[in-house]
């Protein structure tokens, strides 16, 4: 209704001015959130508890380790973006210490 007024020409308030303004910085909010919402959820990253191996997939939540064949993958919460911008060593950190962490926790749960 305001962008209407706008096109044809009606002299605004002040308060028909904020009005657009708030209107237009929600429209501009949604699409950055929605722009967040679809990088975070593009590519996910799965570890295999066996051997190690990272593995990126799209959509799919049932992963298979190619490297020892194990048949489900564990998600992991680290983000795809900084997957992506981590050198090979900081990768292998992460996955050493992932194993290290779960691998406790399931000696833990078995004693």
């Amino acid at each position: 209704m305001l962008l209407n007024q706008i096109k044809r020409g009606i002299v605004l308030t002040v308060i028909d001015r904020m009005d657009i303004h708030r209107h237009v910085h929600e429209k501009v909010k949604n699409i950055r959130v929605s722009k967040k919402r679809r990088n975070d959820t593009v590519m996910k990253l799965f570890i295999c508890p066996k051997c190690g191996w990272l593995r990126t997939v799209s959509r799919r939540t049932k992963v298979e380790c190619y490297r020892c064949g194990r048949k489900q993958m564990e998600p992991v919460k680290l983000t795809y973006d900084r997957y992506v911008k981590m050198t090979q060593k900081e990768r292998d950190n992460y996955k050493d210490s992932w194993l290290y962490i779960h691998s406790r926790s399931t000696k833990n749960k078995l004693s």
